[in-house]
C-alpha cells in the first residue's frame, strides 16, 4: 500500500520541522513538502502530488480559506485539514466551506496527530463533537441573520451546511456525496407527496445532516468491515439521538429537519429505532428520507458490497411498504421514481444527463 504523503502549510519554520519529524518518523507516512505562505504551496502543490494538506488557518499572504480553495482546484484528490490555534466557530466554519475535511489544533499529541491523519486519509472527517457543536451553533447564528438576505446568500449557506455533511460523511461513501444525493431525492418525492411541507427549508438541512450523530460512534464500530455484535449494534442505534442531541440548539432544523436527524431509522410497522414508533407517529420527514436512504445505500458501492441493479432495488422497496416503509410514501416514490434516476444519472454522468433528459425534467435544486 503506498504511504500517505503529507504536505504542510504554514509561515512558522519550528512548526513545518516538527510535521516533517512526525510525519517522517512515522510507517505509511511520506513527508510531501512544505511550504511557508499559500503563494509558495500553490507553486509547488502539483508536483508535490500530496494526499493531505496541512493548512494554516492565518498566512502572511493568502487567507487559510482562500489558499484552500485554490490548492484543491490544483489537486482535487487531496484532503485538507485546517491546522490553527483557534477554535473560533466561524473561522471553522469558512474552512469548512473552503472545502477542508477537518479541523486540527496546533499542539495535539503526536498519536493523536497520527491517527487524524489516518482518518483524514481514509475518508473520516476530523471534527470533534464539540467543534461540530460550535460551528453548527455558527450556522445557526448566521442562518438568523440571513434570513431576511436574497436567494444568493441563501444558497451560498446552503452550500456551507453541504460542505459540513460532506466533511462528516463515512467511510461507507467515500466520494463524500451521499448526503446531497438523499437530499435530492427526498426533495423529489416531497415535492411529489406535499408541495407545501417541501418549501420548508429546514427538512432540506435535516436530509444533509440526517447522520452528524455518527462523529460520536468509535471508529472501530463505524469502519467495522464485518458484521456488528449485538452491543456494537446498540452502540450504533444510538447515533440518532447522538445527532438530534449535537443539533438540538441549531434554529434552523426548526420544525421538521430535527424530525428527520431522531426518526429516519424509524419503521412503519414499529420495529425501528431509536424510539419504535409506528405508522404515522413517524414524522413525515423522516417516513419520507427512509425510503430515498434506502434506495440510495442499496444502488450505491460500499466497501463490503457491490450496488444492486436499479431494478432490483426499486422492487425491494415496493416489498417493503406496509412494513418498513409508509405506503403512501412509497407511491410517492414511484411516482417520482423518473424524475429520481435522471437526478441519479445526471450525478453519474452530467453532460450526458443533461443532454438526454434536458426537455423532460427541470427539477429544482
Amino acid at each position: 500500500m503506498p504511504p500517505i504523503r503529507v504536505f504542510v502549510v504554514d509561515d512558522t519554520a519550528p512548526l513545518r520541522s516538527l510535521v516533517r519529524t512526525i510525519v517522517t518518523a512515522t510507517d505509511g507516512f511520506e513527508f510531501a513538502g512544505e511550504a511557508g505562505s499559500g503563494r509558495d504551496a500553490l507553486s509547488k502543490i502539483q508536483a508535490s502530488a500530496p494526499d493531505l494538506i496541512l493548512m494554516d488557518v492565518e498566512m502572511p499572504d493568502i487567507d487559510g480559506g482562500s489558499c484552500t480553495r485554490l490548492l484543491l482546484d490544483r489537486v482535487p484528490n487531496a484532503r485538507v485539514i485546517a491546522w490553527t490555534n483557534h477554535e473560533e466557530p466561524d473561522v471553522i466554519t469558512e474552512m469548512i466551506a473552503a472545502g477542508a475535511n477537518g479541523y486540527l489544533l496546533k499542539g495535539t499529541d503526536p498519536k493523536e496527530f497520527i491517527d487524524a491523519l489516518r482518518w483524514a486519509a481514509e475518508g473520516q472527517s476530523v471534527l470533534s463533537r464539540d467543534i461540530t457543536s460550535a460551528v453548527l451553533t455558527e450556522l445557526s447564528r448566521l442562518y438568523r441573520d440571513a434570513e431576511q438576505r436574497a436567494e444568493e446568500v441563501r444558497s451560498s449557506y446552503l452550500a456551507t451546511v453541504s460542505s459540513l455533511a460532506a466533511a462528516l460523511e463515512t467511510k461507507d461513501d467515500q466520494t463524500g456525496d451521499h448526503a446531497r444525493r438523499v437530499k435530492d431525492y427526498a426533495a423529489i418525492i416531497t415535492r411529489h407527496f406535499d408541495p407545501v411541507l417541501v418549501q420548508n427549508e429546514s427538512l432540506n438541512f435535516g436530509y444533509l445532516l440526517h447522520d452528524v450523530g455518527k462523529i460520536g460512534i468509535p471508529e472501530q464500530i463505524l469502519l467495522k468491515p464485518g458484521p456488528l455484535d449485538d452491543q456494537e449494534w446498540e452502540i450504533m442505534r444510538s447515533h440518532p439521538k447522538l445527532g438530534a442531541h449535537i443539533l438540538e440548539n441549531a434554529t434552523f432544523l426548526q420544525p421538521y429537519g430535527l424530525e428527520v436527524v431522531l426518526s429516519h431509522h424509524e419503521r412503519w410497522d414499529g420495529n425501528g429505532y431509536p424510539s419504535r414508533l409506528k405508522g404515522e407517529e413517524i414524522p413525515i420527514g423522516a417516513r419520507i428520507f427512509s425510503v430515498v436512504d434506502t434506495f440510495d445505500a442499496m444502488t450505491s458501492n460500499r466497501p463490503y458490497r457491490d450496488a444492486l441493479p436499479i431494478e432490483e432495488a426499486i422492487e425491494e422497496i415496493r416489498r417493503n411498504s406496509g412494513t418498513q416503509f409508509d405506503p403512501d410514501v412509497v407511491r410517492a416514490f414511484d411516482s417520482a421514481l423518473d424524475e429520481i434516476l435522471w437526478r441519479k444519472d445526471a450525478q453519474l454522468h452530467p453532460q450526458e444527463a443533461e443532454e438526454l433528459h434536458a426537455v423532460e425534467f427541470r427539477p429544482s435544486a
